[in-house]
């Protein structure tokens, strides 16, 4: 955690680290017309603005940063981004001030944040929560994909669960997904608790639950319990 969101307690899971620091604005403070303005891509959630001045800002939103200066825009999408860097030298942070940004196309972008807080360099925390913002782009993007093949194997299994080595009862689907569901959304918005019922987190502590998971992700079909236990006698011939 940067220096100024540790000395204050705050928690960076989404902007929190940001909210003291005077450059910043929370979505909530921005104003309808400046949000109008920044025309972010549709099922985008604004988060907040950084503004190095008045005509030069760099508006984060859940899936990109939108980097403004005069008439010139730079919309720089979470999932491009491959690294992001920090000058080693604190004195070439002080004089940079800028965010080395690889990218997985392999161009660069240096993103300026010239100004402090307090006598610390903003730059700190908004390297920090890039990077928070980046990890959980990828985690989203991996929830979609893990939701997107059980809901495929549900509705398969609800025509023909004689297929499955691991036969389950139907709730146990939908207490998985219904999981990830709420995983990610937590990515989202980011709520720190999951709101299950009890059933639900019962169906989910299975070990049955993760096997019909490891058959679903690692080996449809094929994945067979009784091949990867401990005792020999449980292994069968092919």
């Amino acid at each position: 955690m940067c220096a100024a969101a540790r000395e204050s307690g705050r928690d960076p899971a989404n902007d929190s680290g940001l909210k003291n620091i005077y450059s910043y604005m929370t979505a909530q403070a921005v104003s309808p017309s400046l949000i109008h303005q920044l025309e972010i891509g549709a099922g985008e959630t604004l988060i907040g603005i950084y503004f190095n001045s008045p005509d030069h800002l760099i508006a984060f939103t859940d899936k990109a940063f939108y980097w403004l200066r005069s008439e010139r825009e730079v919309i720089c999408h979470y999932s491009s981004i491959l690294r992001t860097k920090l000058p080693d030298d604190e004195q070439d942070v002080r004089d940079e001030r800028a965010i080395e940004i690889a990218l997985k196309n392999g161009d660069f972008l240096f993103l300026p944040i010239f100004n402090d807080t307090d006598g610390v360099e903003d730059i700190y925390c908004l390297a920090e929560m890039l990077d928070v913002w980046i990890d959980a782009s990828i985690n989203i993007r991996a929830l979609e994909d893990m939701i997107a093949k059980l809901n495929a194997a549900f509705e398969d299994y609800k025509v023909k669960p004689s297929s499955w080595n691991v036969p389950l009862p139907v709730e146990y689907f939908e207490s998985v997904i219904g999981y990830l569901y709420q995983c990610l959304d937590n990515c989202v918005s980011g709520k720190p608790f999951l709101n299950i019922s009890n059933d639900q987190y019962l169906n989910i502590n299975q070990p049955r639950t993760w096997q019909l998971i490891a058959q679903i992700l690692l080996a449809p079909k094929t994945f067979d319990p009784t091949k990867n236990s401990n005792h020999a006698d449980h292994h069968t011939e092919e």
